[in-house]
């Protein structure tokens, strides 16, 4: 196996070889094929701390590209590095665990964001309304945050009624 001086990484996060180590590495990982790096890093497993660097490797990959899928990894590492790969696993199973929890927590707080916007724009129409009709009505009209600090049910059952009331009030 051609040995590799230097690591780099590429614009689309892939590592590979720098281009002095072996000539064909300015093709980047592909061209070695995901295997030959992880036989690279099963070598360096093999020393007393590698395997810490091999798992760390291998969480980047999983995460870091979108040039290796899953599955790719997956089959490589079980195919490739045997019995580490199965104590390696479930480290990389937790990472993708971890990311999916973060991936919710992110869509849940944007679409309670938007949620909160349409709240917020219906209690504001809603409040409109509400105003035009106690001045066409007479009445004393609630200021903007009397009605903005009502329940969004409370200010649609106000608006019904001084519609009611409204229909109601002889015609001229």
């Amino acid at each position: 196996m051609p040995s590799v001086k230097v690591l780099a990484v590429s614009g689309s996060g892939i590592p590979f070889a720098s281009k002095q180590s072996h000539p064909t590495a300015r093709h980047g990982l592909a061209t070695h094929g995901l295997a030959n790096f992880l036989t690279l890093f099963a070598n360096i497993g093999r020393q007393p701390s590698g395997l810490d660097c091999l798992k760390t490797v291998l969480i980047y990959l999983s995460s870091g590209t979108d040039q290796i899928n899953r599955n790719q990894l997956i089959e490589a590492v079980q195919n490739t590095l045997q019995e580490q790969g199965e104590d390696l696993m479930p480290t990389i199973a937790q990472q993708w665990k971890q990311e999916g929890r973060e991936e919710g927590r992110q869509e849940g707080r944007q679409e309670g964001r938007e949620e909160g916007r349409e709240e917020g724009r219906e209690e504001g129409r809603l409040a409109g309304q509400i105003q035009l009709l106690e001045r066409l009505l007479g009445v004393p009209e609630s200021t903007l945050d009397q009605l903005l600090s009502k329940p969004l049910a409370k200010l649609e059952r106000d608006l019904q009624r001084l519609q009611k009331d409204l229909d109601q009030r002889p015609r001229e």
